[in-house]
């Protein structure tokens, strides 16, 4: 802007360059950084731009709608309507599809009182009302909706309807407070001595809060909880210099030996990695093999949706060739089978998604045709059945440091909630393992499971998981032996 104004370049190519080239930077980002697509401003600020341009044009009282504000605003209010109805977590956002409310607003915004959706609709008084009060809603219906979603351990769906709708009341209700007691009075009486020393006042305590945390003078609450440093990668970084950032790879473990165990699968046979490295190293079993790579499920026309695991493929085809070598004896297919099966993160290509019966049942006649094919050709094949998962698991989740926190740390022996559908899903694989006659590896007995928990400490109280369903690697060294059945002579 600074250049534009000083070498008399004209503002208004100046301005669309800008809002051009930060919308592609959000096409960019959202198939290929999706977390930088929501959160980075390179890739947004066109939509602060658009409106910024809006208020330049009301400044030159310019009529860009020509006596069409009604038309205008019901457009407007389409499209709006159209985001509200259409969007979607399966939606790429924001994207191209960030024109659509954000046109929608523009074009109410634009049109004025003389809009006519604003003179039917948005003039309500009870619409009006919640205007008002929008921003301190904005600011409280976020942690009070967010704190119970880490409390109940997941998306607050249909059974927690009552408890969603109490508290969204609730946000009205202090949203109103907060705009009675503290926003109309700051702001409708100008900015006097005392209102200007306790802004200043709150800021500099604030300031010195923040202060007082990063130096370490303020140690948290639960400082003396076992935390986990590592997670199930840290290992395998350390045997390659250059590593991909989906972790990505084959991981080879004394291959020279005449008999060969491959793992293929995703994060969760990156787990036990180290633990299968220090066996080789020191034991006369087979030597080792992974094809991995996070979020790689281990089924041929399986896809996923994050733009991350765009690299599975090759990878895991690497695998399965490598699996056919003479040399190996056994296979190991494994992976995050809950996260595949029970979420709608993955679909058959061109087909329907494996969280529906019908994915399940295609999905799993793929699996079944690629284990065909490796024990038609002598290999012991496996099937690593993944990990129990739940957010109860994780060491930093809100309701286990809660609940199962004492004085010198967590619990020892604690026993964590599990949900149904997680061992519905392992009795389903276990059926699917006899029919297909496969030798099934699984972790559930080692973590003691019953019909509804599952152990998430151990005996000297750590963390056996360092997320809702990945082992953490100090305990996975000494508690992953279910494993060695795969890499036995």
């Amino acid at each position: 802007m600074y250049v534009a104004y000083h070498g008399h370049i004209r503002f208004s190519y100046v301005f669309i360059i800008m809002g051009l080239t930060s919308f592609c930077a959000g096409l960019y980002y959202v198939f290929n950084d999706p977390a930088a697509a929501y959160y980075s401003p390179l890739g947004r600020f066109w939509e602060l731009m658009i409106g910024a341009g809006l208020a330049r044009l009301d400044l030159k009282n310019v009529d860009y709608f020509h006596g069409k504000r009604r038309v205008a605003s019901l457009i407007g209010l389409i499209l709006i309507i159209f985001s509200i109805l259409y969007l979607s977590e399966d939606i790429r956002f924001p994207g191209y599809w960030a024109l659509f409310p954000t046109l929608g607003t523009a074009l109410l915004i634009a049109t004025g009182p003389n809009g006519w959706a604003n003179q039917k609709i948005l003039s309500n008084r009870y619409l009006v009302w919640i205007g008002l009060i929008s921003y301190p809603l904005y600011l409280w219906h976020w942690p009070l909706l967010s704190y119970a979603y880490v409390f109940f351990g997941g998306a607050l769906g249909w059974k927690h309807i009552a408890l969603r709708l109490s508290l969204v009341f609730v946000s009205i209700g202090l949203s109103f407070l907060t705009f009675r007691i503290v926003e109309i009075p700051f702001r409708m009486k100008g900015g006097t001595p005392v209102k200007l020393s306790i802004l200043a006042a709150s800021m500099l305590v604030v300031l010195a809060i923040g202060a007082v945390i990063a130096v370490h003078e303020l140690p948290p609450r639960l400082h003396l909880a076992t935390s986990v440093k590592r997670d199930e990668w840290d290992f395998l970084k350390t045997t390659r210099k250059y590593f991909d950032s989906n972790g990505n790879g084959v991981y080879e473990f004394h291959p020279e030996r005449g008999r060969l165990t491959v793992f293929i699968g995703d994060s969760q046979l990156a787990q036990y990695a180290e633990y299968v490295a220090k066996r080789v190293d020191s034991a006369d079993v087979n030597g080792a093999i992974f094809a991995i790579g996070g979020g790689c499920i281990p089924i041929e026309n399986v896809v996923a949706k994050d733009v991350t695991r765009k690299g599975c493929h090759d990878v895991l085809a690497q695998g399965f060739d490598l699996a056919h070598r003479a040399n190996v004896t056994s296979v190991v297919i494994g992976g995050a089978w809950n996260w595949y099966f029970l979420t709608s993160d993955y679909s058959i290509v061109n087909g329907p998604s494996l969280s529906t019966n019908e994915g399940k049942a295609l999905a799993l006649t793929q699996l079944a045709q690629e284990i065909r094919l490796l024990s038609s050709e002598g290999k012991r094949v496996f099937l690593l059945l993944g990990n129990p998962d739940s957010s109860n698991f994780s060491p930093t989740n809100f309701r286990a440091r809660l609940y199962g926190y004492g004085v010198n740390g967590f619990e020892k022996n604690m026993m964590s909630d599990v949900r149904d559908e997680v061992f519905q899903l392992r009795k389903k694989l276990l059926e699917f393992a006899v029919r297909e006659g496969v030798a099934v590896i699984d972790p559930f007995p080692a973590l003691h499971c019953n019909e509804h928990q599952c152990r998430s400490t151990d005996a000297d109280g750590l963390p056996i998981f360092k997320d809702e369903s990945h082992f953490n690697p100090e305990w996975a060294i000494t508690g992953t032996s279910f494993i060695d059945v795969a890499i036995q002579n």
